[in-house]
């Protein structure tokens, strides 16, 4: 049965098991977000921002496992979007966004250039690394709907454009979101491991996760002193937390993990948690001494390796389902294209038991570890600690909590010090290291999980970008909490012009009164000056009738750890 093009897309996305969706509409949007909003079961939840309502959609996927879906408007309403759409598309979430786009009739073809609104958008998107579909004619649509919905199901982000002149003709969209799996849940995207394809990295050493990566691996954890096992973010996915631990107990290794993977191995005994700029001194010690390092479904990119240096004397085996990602970032001795959970469960089978490295002394020296020994409070009247602040806030958000990470230079401290249940609680924006775009990603998981608290950290800089979006959560009551991190400046650039000797005074702004801002709205606020302001966070969460805002001034004259690494191993400020 025909019926508008407008109409047919709402009835698609229904049917591929998308009932959520995130937008910003215009003129040509309009009709399709009415009748969505109109099926059976659905919630469309109106974006300030067009980037926000992308970062939504992406945070949604993130979080429920299913398909984000944003509906934009045509021209500046897309570009808008674009910066969001590229960092999902580093995340690897599935996204589509559709829009609209210039007319498709012949009459218009040679003028569109002349409208305010006509971009080249297919070749933008592209450009941008994303998947452009365009409907043509009206019996082209429902190859369009299903190639994008198959791209996002696939991982990608896909940018569906609908010409305007198209939305009200009438099609048969037919199986249109048929392809796929179940529910709309995208698959990974990753490289099959059949087949004995060639891995080849940096280093140029290549493997297939076959006998011989599985023997050569064995015999070297058979010869280790120290070994570690470093699971990432592909680990998790894979559900190979159990074999790896495993592994670890059978042969006496260290566990640790990359920061997409924090709370992997929750407490265990011999875990030295999140490697790299983010570790605790401990858990550097602890790497520094490991002579052999199997890191399964970990990029082992500069933040994991300390800028390379975490390992450098180690023997290295990178296990990866994708063969683009080994040895990528970092060289490695060995290349196993394998899946993690799989070759883990085979090696803890095959291996030899040993003590390794769990020795009573690194077990005591890991038991009395104390994050507060890594440092002195160095809290300012009005402008508290930011390691302080963070470990007395872990304290007091509730455990059950999804913690999502902006970018910028607090994001470490948070990062370190604010606990999460597991990986999949965890959500850290740095893919395209734009400041801002963790509070759109926030609200699409508060939305995507009701029933648990989300925790945006934020800091000012990111906030003022994202203002108008406090409004969106208190008019779609979003059980968001927003802790802003205010340092008064753009703190990683302020640190960037220290480190080179230049004068900083660019980078320094006066800090804001956000709490006002957010009472102003119709948020809940507490503004937080000291370790001890903390105290009223807790009640504030049990009074709170949705958002809540906790206004945190920071000492901004503090630097990172890791930004100072990663400033000197860029060469920043020589």
């Amino acid at each position: 049965m025909s019926q508008p093009l407008y109409e047919a897309l709402a009835t698609a996305f229904v049917d591929a098991g998308i009932d959520t969706a995130f937008g910003l509409m215009g003129e040509d949007t309009a009709k399709l977000v009415t009748t969505y909003t109109e099926q059976p079961g659905t919630k469309f939840v109106h974006a300030r921002h067009e980037s926000m309502a992308v970062a939504m959609a992406d945070g949604y996927a993130r979080l429920s496992g299913g398909l984000g879906l944003a509906v934009l408007s045509r021209g500046p309403g897309l570009v808008n979007g674009l910066t969001a759409a590229i960092a999902a598309r580093k995340h690897r979430t599935g996204v589509v966004v559709v829009t609209g786009d210039s007319p498709a009739t012949e009459a218009l073809a040679g003028v569109g250039a002349r409208y305010p609104k006509h971009v080249a958008q297919s070749d933008i998107v592209r450009a941008c690394g994303l998947v452009a579909e365009r409907v043509e004619a009206p019996e082209d649509a429902g190859r369009a709907v299903r190639a994008a919905l198959d791209a996002a199901r696939d991982g990608q982000v896909a940018v569906l454009n609908v010409p305007t002149d198209l939305f009200d003709a009438d099609v048969e969209l037919g199986g249109a979101s048929a392809a796929g799996g179940a529910g709309g849940a995208p698959a990974a995207r990753v490289a099959s491991a059949a087949g004995g394809a060639a891995a080849t990295g940096e280093a140029g050493v290549a493997g297939s996760g076959d006998e011989a990566d599985l023997q050569y691996v064995l015999d070297l954890l058979r010869d280790a002193e120290r070994p570690l096992l470093l699971a990432g973010r592909g680990a998790h996915e894979a559900g190979a937390a159990p074999a790896i631990q495993a592994l670890a107990d059978r042969i006496g290794a260290l566990t640790g993990t990359s920061l997409l993977a924090k709370g992997l191995f929750g407490d265990a005994p011999f875990d030295v948690g999140i490697l790299g700029g983010f570790a605790g001194e401990a858990a550097r010690r602890c790497v520094r001494d490991a002579d052999v390092v199997v890191a399964f479904g970990a990029s082992l990119n500069g933040f994991t390796t300390g800028a390379g240096k975490l390992l450098a004397g180690a023997r290295v085996v990178h296990v990866d389902r994708d063969p683009d990602q080994i040895g990528a970032t970092t060289p490695v001795e060995r290349g196993v294209v394998a899946d993690a959970r799989t070759f883990a469960e085979a090696l803890a089978e095959r291996a030899t038991p040993a003590g390794g490295g769990r020795t009573d002394d690194v077990r005591e020296a890991l038991a009395a570890y104390r994050e507060e020994a890594d440092f002195d409070d160095a809290s300012l009247p009005g402008a508290a600690d930011p390691r302080t602040l963070a470990r007395a806030l872990d304290a007091a958000l509730p455990r059950d909590r999804t913690l999502v990470v902006d970018a910028g230079a607090f994001s470490g401290y948070v990062s370190r010090y604010v606990g999460v249940p597991d990986p999949s609680h965890f959500a850290f924006c740095l893919d395209f290291s734009a400041v801002g775009l963790a509070h759109g990603t926030a609200l699409g998981a508060a939305v995507a999980r009701p029933d648990s608290t989300t925790v945006l950290f934020i800091g000012d800089g990111g906030l003022f970008l994202t203002l108008g979006e406090l409004e969106t959560a208190v008019r779609e009551e979003i059980p968001l909490v927003i802790v802003v991190l205010d340092d008064g400046a753009y703190g990683a650039e302020r640190h960037y012009l220290d480190i080179a000797q230049l004068p900083n005074r660019e980078s320094l702004f006066a800090t804001a009164r956000f709490a006002d801002v957010a009472r102003a709205l119709g948020m809940d606020a507490v503004l937080v000056e000291s370790e001890d302001d903390v105290a009223q966070v807790a009640p504030a969460l049990a009074a709170r009738r949705g958002p809540l805002l906790v206004d945190c001034k920071i000492n901004g004259e503090l630097r990172p750890q890791w930004l100072e690494e990663l400033y000197t191993a860029s060469g920043y400020g020589r």
